[in-house]
């Protein structure tokens, strides 16, 4: 993945979006498309070729809002069967680390430890 990436949010909590913003732009990527309900998120997941997405940060618990009982791990699936280059992060603020393992080790999600060397990395 180059140095200045381009990357999704899909999270429903503002305080984590306003923070992973802050941490990748320091790290030299760009946000390109935000999503704070899984509603939103199909919403724009057409979309993630035409902005160039390189990077998605996907919310495990993507529910704020919304009803549906979609979760973090349908959005990783629907953006692997229309853009397969993308690499997804996974996170989540319940559960624990331990709680979260299973989910975020399934697919292409990578566990999160410093956000914008994780991006880079990719």
């Amino acid at each position: 993945m180059p140095p200045e990436a381009r990357v999704a949010i899909f999270e429903d909590d503002p305080r984590f979006i306003r923070m992973y913003k802050r941490v990748l732009k320091d790290s030299g990527h760009t946000v390109v498309v935000e999503a704070s309900t899984v509603a939103k998120a199909h919403a724009v997941l057409e979309t993630l070729g035409e902005q160039k997405v390189q990077v998605a940060i996907i919310d495990g618990n993507l529910t704020s809002g919304d009803t549906s009982g979609e979760d973090g791990r349908e959005i990783n699936t629907r953006i692997k069967q229309l853009f397969p280059d993308i690499r997804t992060i996974g996170v989540s603020g319940s559960g624990g680390v331990d709680g979260a393992d299973s989910s975020l080790n399934k697919g292409d999600f990578q566990r999160l430890e410093k956000l914008g060397e994780v991006v880079t990395k990719l």
